[in-house]
């Protein structure tokens, strides 16, 4: 059993590294995702190594009764596959301000981990589309789940 699975392992790894593509060294762009609401998030990816990179996003929520500031930083490891796609994983951290406008009661600062796996393609012409699930995982008092599942959509501008 365990044999098999080595098998596996290095076969995936193998198919991984044949088609093995340089990543951009910039990306800039937009992500909507939906988890518990809509976000919009500016993003940005930088590459590390050929197989590695940062990601930084900065999301904006407008609400009747609060306004949230999200910024989250990732770290992915990213593996090619053939025509022009790729997935990728990594795990990240991030911080997250809310303004109770009706309730009079402070902003809220609440700090959170993530995760990351997602599948992208490169098209022809400097332009990523990209869609990823990440799981985020809050540490704050409130009596709400502390586990958000996050889908998202990216359309990147590559440079």
């Amino acid at each position: 059993m365990a044999l098999r699975f080595l098998y596996s392992f290095f076969a995936l790894f193998s198919a991984t590294v044949i088609y093995a593509q340089n990543i951009p060294n910039h990306s800039l762009g937009i992500r909507l995702s939906g988890g518990t609401d809509l976000w919009t998030e500016v993003s940005y990816q930088k590459s590390t190594t050929q197989s590695n990179r940062i990601q930084a996003d900065i999301g904006i929520q407008n609400k009747n009764a609060f306004d949230t500031f999200k910024l989250n930083g990732t770290y992915h490891w990213i593996f090619n596959l053939p025509n022009n796609f790729a997935w990728y994983v990594g795990p990240g951290a991030g911080i997250t301000f809310v303004d109770h406008s009706v309730l009079d009661i402070d902003t809220d600062v609440f700090l959170f981990f993530n995760g990351d796996l997602g599948i992208e393609y490169y098209f022809d012409f400097p332009i990523q589309l990209a869609a990823n699930f990440k799981p985020e995982i809050y540490f704050k008092e409130y009596d709400h789940d502390n586990i958000i599942f996050n889908i998202g959509l990216s359309v990147r501008y590559v440079f």
